[in-house]
């Protein structure tokens, strides 16, 4: 949609619905605070959740190739 297009939504339907939409950021503060316990304390690497590596400058090449659904699901992006 251009910038600046207005939307019309019905708040009743999207609230009913608000559960099963998918949202980007569902973890928990408290989650990630595990999370990161856990990578801590060395249970698992978190190297193992990475596929690649790329500078910061390369962030739009990452992301098309992301989009592209190559399997590659976990870049670190480098600043």
């Amino acid at each position: 949609m251009p910038s600046g297009t207005d939307v019309r939504l019905d708040t009743d339907l999207l609230a009913l619905l608000r559960d099963h939409l998918p949202r980007e950021f569902h973890h928990t503060p408290a989650l990630i605070r595990k999370a990161l316990d856990i990578v801590s304390r060395g249970y698992i690497s978190a190297k193992d959740l990475v596929n690649r590596v790329e500078p910061l400058a390369n962030l739009l090449q990452v992301m098309q190739h992301l989009m592209s659904h190559n399997g590659h699901l976990k870049t670190a992006i480098i600043p």
